[in-house]
């Protein structure tokens, strides 16, 4: 995953949009700043990516039919952008309700 120290990248919210997340890696950097136990090492394809992030988000509480699949998020840009918030917006929901 890039790392803004070492590869320069510097990281601006505004000019985020739905194809950044294609690739699967910003998905992959949530998870693990969420649980970094949850994705202990990300696939180097976007595709395996991609099915982690489901796999896990569901071991996290989401619910399975929240999620998306690969072809809603892939090739850029997202041909459902929808699934895709949905499944984001359902793994806030159950973020807020982890106990520390």
């Amino acid at each position: 995953l890039p790392s803004p120290a070492r590869d320069g990248v510097e990281f601006n919210a505004a000019a985020l949009r739905p194809e950044h997340l294609s690739d699967g890696k910003l998905l992959c950097a949530l998870l693990i700043a969420l649980r970094p136990e949850s994705l202990p090492k990300p696939m180097p394809v976007a595709l395996g990516r991609i099915a982690q992030f489901n796999k896990a988000v569901v071991q996290l509480g989401v619910r399975s039919n929240d999620t998306f699949t690969p072809p809603d998020l892939m090739p850029a840009p997202p041909k459902n952008p929808d699934l895709v918030l949905r499944c984001l917006m359902a793994l806030a929901v159950a973020v807020r309700g982890w106990k520390d």
